[in-house]
């Protein structure tokens, strides 16, 4: 599956724009869509960071944090936003750079 790139993601994804990315052979075009679905919430606040990352950025993170994305989507609305704000922080690395990739990430809707 190919999906058009239309904006920068952060310094560990940088591709040209107007280039397109192809998910990995390993990611299942099932999975990738209720990844991708699951990212939108019940917060527009949360659709607004978390849809953009996942269309742009999600295939190009290390497996581990692929994991630790979908872990984040377990979790209830408002401790995603608070972590996300920075009110909470994450004790797991992985889930902290990611947070970080997150709100780096200057992707729109």
């Amino acid at each position: 599956m190919r999906l058009p790139r239309t904006e920068r993601c952060t310094k560990d994804c940088l591709m040209p724009v107007g280039k397109a990315i192809t998910w990995s052979e390993s990611l299942n075009p099932h999975e990738l869509k209720e990844i991708y679905w699951r990212s939108r919430r019940g917060l527009t606040e949360l659709d607004l960071l978390l849809v953009p990352f996942v269309r742009d950025c999600y295939a190009s993170l290390s497996e581990e944090e692929q994991r630790g994305y979908v872990k984040l989507l377990e979790w209830e609305d408002v401790h995603i936003y608070d972590l996300l704000q920075g009110r909470t922080i994450a004790d797991d690395a992985v889930m902290q750079s990611l947070v970080q990739q997150i709100m780096a990430h200057d992707g729109v809707l």
